[in-house]
Parts: structure tokens; sequence; C-alpha cells
């Protein structure tokens, strides 16, 4: 049996939404049977980003433009390392997905940066880079939830056995799962009052 591909997940964030927002897509991404390795920036060894097949990044931008501290502090500074080649990550695709807020005049700014840089140093993206906007009236996620779909369907493209089992198949949501959508109170001798909670409409159906 061959070797199915492993979906590399890194992140960096100050105040956990970008780990939020990475946690999400390695969940997706599990819900559908691929596999996953999630690791901060600060954890990874950013040396052996050529060895690597498909990279997400997932990075917020704080203050005026600020890189994240697990960002900025060794992965950064090495792949602004002028003695990297243009063909350094030839062979590389990735896919960033930036979170920042659009009231700032560098908005996303770090998704952006991180893209451009990948992209000179030879890697190929394989989705548009994602901006989620916290001035949105559903944040992130609304941003999150299109470049999703794109993701998994560009990683189908590149290599089915990211998902084994197909694009349509998808493992359910336990959290939404084994939870009672009806509860019923019996008042008197013959009447029934059925009770319907409040997040009933969050429920699988």
């Amino acid at each position: 049996m061959e070797d199915r591909p492993k979906l590399l997940i890194l992140y960096a964030t100050q105040t956990g939404n970008a780990l939020d927002a990475a946690e999400r897509v390695a969940r997706e991404a599990e819900r559908r049977a691929c596999l996953v390795k999630l690791l901060s920036m600060d954890e990874y060894d950013v040396s052996s980003l050529p060895y690597e097949g498909t990279v997400i990044f997932v990075v917020s931008t704080t203050g005026q433009g600020d890189t994240p501290d697990p960002m900025k502090v060794v992965f950064w500074r090495f792949l602004l390392q002028r003695h990297l080649s243009k063909d350094w990550l030839e062979g590389v695709c990735y896919g960033v997905f930036g979170l920042g807020d659009s009231g700032y005049q560098k908005y996303n700014f770090v998704a952006k940066k991180l893209d451009k840089r990948l992209s000179d140093l030879g890697a190929m993206a394989i989705v548009e880079k994602g901006l989620g906007d916290d001035q949105h009236p559903s944040g992130y996620e609304a941003a999150l939830d299109p470049w999703m779909l794109s993701l998994w369907s560009m990683l189908n493209r590149i290599n089915p056995k990211f998902f084994p089992h197909g694009l349509d198949f998808a493992i359910p949501d336990m959290k939404l799962v084994d939870q009672p959508k009806v509860q019923i109170a019996y008042h008197g001798d013959d009447k029934v009052d059925s009770q319907v909670p409040p997040n009933s409409d969050n429920l699988l159906g």
C-alpha cells in the first residue's frame, strides 16, 4: 500500500485566534479522512520546509502590521535570509490564510508578505490566499469557510490520495450528534407538551 500524503498545517498566533482557525482547518480535513499534522511555527524546523509536499499556513497580523511572536523570532527571519535561492522551495505546494482587521492600514499584512516570500522562493500556491476580517459580522470565518472549500478541491486535484474516500465523504461532526431534539413533559392526564431546545437549529436533522 502506497503511503498517503500528509497535510502539514503551520500557524502563528498572538492571541489564539489563528490557532482556532488552524484547528478548524485540521478538523475539517480529518473529517474528510485526510492525514494532518498541526504545529505552531516555533515548534517547526523551518530548514525542513523544502522537503514538505503541501503546507498550509495560518497567520495573524497584530498591532500595526506586526508579525506574531511564534513566527518572527526564528521562522520569518530564516525565510528572509538572502542566500536562499529562488528555487529553494521548488516542488512545495502551499496555501495561506490570514487573520486581520480591515480597520487597520496594514490589513492582513503578515499573510500577504508570507505569501509573496513563499512564491519568491519557488513554492506554488494551490489556492488564492484567504483574508479573514474581524470587521465582518461573522468574523474571519466568513472568509475561512469558502477558502476551505477551494482548498479541498485543489488538494483533491493535485493528489486524490489526500481524500481516499472522495470529497463527498465526511465524518459527522460529533458535537452535533446524540443531543436530544425534543423533550417531552406531561401535564395532566392527556396533555403532552413538546419542548424544542433553543439550540435545535444547530442540530443535525
